[in-house]
Order: structure tokens, then C-alpha cells, then sequence
């Protein structure tokens, strides 16, 4: 049983802990920070309005700075989470595919790809490959792009997917006769 959404979880996992690896070892510093923060803080306004209110405020900063300075991954790392949520998504789309007599394949690998394929559906009408996209331009956008710039995205994720197809179309070539055809969710939603 292939599970959706397994090869972009490991890869955000791994780059999870080599991020973390890399940040653990300014811990005693940010610690410092912390301190030093809370008894400033904390001096200057227990000497201006009481020690009383200057041990809650100094308490009260040591929590923010140390939320502050907490491990967050990257945005590159929570690319590869988003991914996995969007393929598990997919999948859930998909199920109904299973109950009509159609094989459905997650993170199926082909022997030299780097990456794996998000889904493959074996089906009466052929060999269709899947991909699980959420289109990034509305954010691009957002931020000032042009509309025109902003499509190169969905350009570059549709040649990839016919690169993925015609690999499937290669590796099934000897096997069968069915067609090898794209396919990808997004894509059918914009047009």
C-alpha cells in the first residue's frame, strides 16, 4: 500500500533537522539574550514603578523573547510539509477512483528520478500521472509581481509533469499498449 505524501514529509523532515542541527548550537547565546532582556527590563521598571510590577513585566519579556527565539524551520522546509498535506489531499480525491476499478499508486518512484511521482492511476482509459500542485502566483502577486511573471510557475509545473509522463510512458513502453496521459487538478480548476 502506497502512502500519499510520504516522500515530501521525509524530505521536509530531513531539512526539519539539519536546520535545527545547525541552530542548536547558539542555544546558551539566545539564552543569554533572554536573561539579560528580562533583568534589563525588569531593573528599569522595578526601579520607575515597583518591584512588584517589574517582576511581572521582566517575566512577561523573558517569555516573548524566548517565543521569539524559538526554532522555527524555514520557509523552504514547510514547502515540503504543504506539499505532503496537498498529496494526502489529492489522494482523498482520488479514493473514489479505487472504488470504480481503478488502480491509484502514491510516490511511486522510477528507477533514475530523484523525485517520486505524486500519484499514478492505472484505469479502462489508460495510465494517468498525477501531480499535486497549489499554485504559488496569488502570492506572488500579492507581493507586487506582474500577472505575467506570475504564470511561468504553472509553465515549469507542466513541463515537469510531461517530463514524468513520458517517463512512465518509457518505462510502461514494452508492457502494454494503454496511453500514458497528464493530469493535474489545478490545471483543469483554471481552465
Amino acid at each position: 500500500r502506497s502512502r500519499p505524501g510520504a516522500f515530501a514529509f521525509a524530505a521536509y523532515r530531513r531539512r526539519r533537522q539539519q536546520e535545527r542541527e545547525a541552530w542548536r548550537p547558539g542555544r546558551r547565546r539566545r539564552a543569554g539574550v533572554v536573561g539579560a532582556s528580562a533583568a534589563t527590563t525588569g531593573l528599569l521598571v522595578g526601579l520607575s514603578m515597583g518591584a512588584w510590577l517589574g517582576l511581572r513585566v521582566a517575566l512577561l519579556v523573558a517569555l516573548l523573547t524566548g517565543w521569539r527565539l524559538r526554532f522555527r524551520p524555514s520557509a523552504a522546509a514547510r514547502v515540503w510539509r504543504r506539499q505532503a498535506a496537498a498529496q494526502r489531499r489529492t489522494a482523498g480525491m482520488l479514493a473514489t477512483l479505487e472504488q470504480d476499478g481503478c488502480l491509484v499508486l502514491h510516490d511511486v518512484t522510477l528507477p533514475g528520478w530523484p523525485a517520486s511521482l505524486d500519484h499514478l492511476v492505472i484505469g479502462r482509459t489508460g495510465v494517468w500521472v498525477i501531480k499535486s500542485w497549489w499554485p504559488s502566483w496569488p502570492a506572488a502577486l500579492r507581493k507586487g509581481a506582474s500577472p505575467g511573471r506570475a504564470h511561468v510557475g504553472w509553465d515549469g509545473m507542466l513541463r515537469g509533469l510531461r517530463g514524468e509522463t513520458a517517463a512512465v510512458a518509457d518505462a510502461l513502453a514494452g508492457a502494454t499498449t494503454m496511453p500514458a496521459t497528464t493530469g493535474t487538478p489545478a490545471s483543469r480548476a483554471a481552465s
